[in-house]
């Protein structure tokens, strides 16, 4: 039961930070492009019934049965390996959202913007020259360090993470988002991206996985 409560208590406190990491990244990057446009005062009552009228995600519930499963299967050295390994996923998983949407903007900004159609897109083209290699190399660390030995059934923690990958992916799908387009907003969007891939950068980069022992001791940090 200690291993399930702590376990519990460190997804919850993962996720949420993985989400106020995504919408950091998000609001930094394209705050300027991404904006509703409204005619006049909001209807907040209006909004608010909305909300509640949208269905809870269909992912919720399998993620949270996963949850407990894994926890019960693990010990308390494994439940501590696995939080490292679920931060990092968090993380990954927010700047794979984020280049999403930046992709997007910038699709929408060089349709909309002809003379700066080959700034933006030379800009995004280092930007994520810059990025994607990195990223691709920390998923392939993830894989490897689930599949090192560290737990008794490595697809069963795979599981885990591709539903709370669904999940997110539904979450963000749900989100409407509009693309400002002026040239102002476009530019802001390209000057952005100087700054942005040093924070992304900073944040995957350096990642530490946990492995399994080769002479079957404990699990290295």
């Amino acid at each position: 039961m200690v291993v399930i409560s702590m376990f519990l208590m460190k997804r919850k406190g993962l996720f949420m930070r993985s989400v106020l990491l995504s919408l950091i990244l998000c609001g930094f990057l394209i705050s300027p492009v991404w904006a509703e446009e409204q005619a006049g005062k909001p209807d907040t009552e209006k909004q608010e019934k909305a909300e509640l009228k949208k269905p809870e995600n269909p992912h919720a519930a399998a993620v949270k049965e996963k949850a407990r499963a894994l926890a019960k299967a693990m010990s308390k050295e494994q439940a501590e390996q696995f939080s490292v390994i679920r931060e990092n996923f968090g993380v990954l998983r927010s700047v794979r959202m984020t280049r999403k949407s930046v992709t997007n903007a910038v699709k929408e900004c060089a349709a909309k913007n002809p003379d700066m159609k080959d700034a933006i897109n030379s800009r995004y083209k280092s930007w994520d020259e810059g990025i994607h290699p990195v990223l691709e190399k920390q998923q392939k660390s993830m894989k490897a360090s689930i599949s090192s030995g560290l737990f008794n059934d490595p697809k069963q923690v795979e599981d885990y993470l591709d539903t709370v990958d669904d999940m997110a992916e539904y979450a963000d799908n749900r989100m409407e988002k509009k693309v400002v387009t002026t040239p102002e907003a476009c530019q802001s969007l390209i000057d952005s991206m100087d700054k942005s891939s040093e924070i992304i950068l900073e944040l995957i980069g350096e990642m530490n996985w946990p492995q399994k022992d080769a002479q079957g001791g404990d699990p290295k940090p």
